[in-house]
């Protein structure tokens, strides 16, 4: 999974939203084209793609990709009398090594890219889980035993129901 770094900050002198779409399908079409190994890519949100890389290890594709990015940082787009040049953050894992589900390691990418961007710009973080610990474990017994039925209704764990109420609460509150 890879993110663009400061992208709304860049394409804020384009002129139009056309400009501003331009600019994405522009830098979207040179990741397809150069990254290595002909990945499958799928659009992720609006400036992120996902890529997916069939029967390939990690530990054979992360110097690819490692060369890739810093190659990507030298590209330029022309816009009329703008240049821009655009970095990525980017968070990768494999499957099942990482996650025995699909939809865990997208959430687990999508944690790790967080942290990338939260710890710089231009980087590559390897995917790695820890364990959720809460400070305080107080709930008042009504919400404990409706959250045990809904779970039990779900067919879920407890857990993952709090943990995909609080990623809601958390994009709402700091966009996606």
């Amino acid at each position: 999974m890879a993110d663009l770094d400061d992208y709304h900050a860049k394409v804020k002198t384009l002129r139009t939203e056309a400009d501003r779409a331009s600019v994405l399908d522009r830098v979207f079409l040179r990741l397809e084209e150069t990254l290595p190994d002909g990945p499958a890519v799928y659009r992720h949100g609006h400036d992120s793609v996902l890529t997916a890389y069939w029967g390939r290890s990690l530990g054979d594709l992360l110097p690819e990709l490692v060369g890739w990015q810093s190659l990507f940082r030298e590209d330029e787009f022309r816009f009329g009398e703008e240049e821009l040049r655009f970095s990525f953050t980017a968070s990768v894992g494999e499957f099942p090594l990482h996650s025995n589900r699909l939809t865990r390691l997208l959430r687990l990418l999508e944690d790790c890219l967080f942290r990338g961007k939260q710890e710089g710009k231009a980087r590559i973080v390897v995917a790695h889980s820890t364990s959720m610990v809460l400070k305080s474990s107080y709930y008042p017994p009504l919400q404990l035993g409706r959250l045990s039925a809904l779970a039990r209704r779900l067919g879920v764990p407890e857990a993952r129901l709090l943990r995909e109420a609080l990623d809601l609460l958390l994009r709402r509150h700091d966009g996606p």
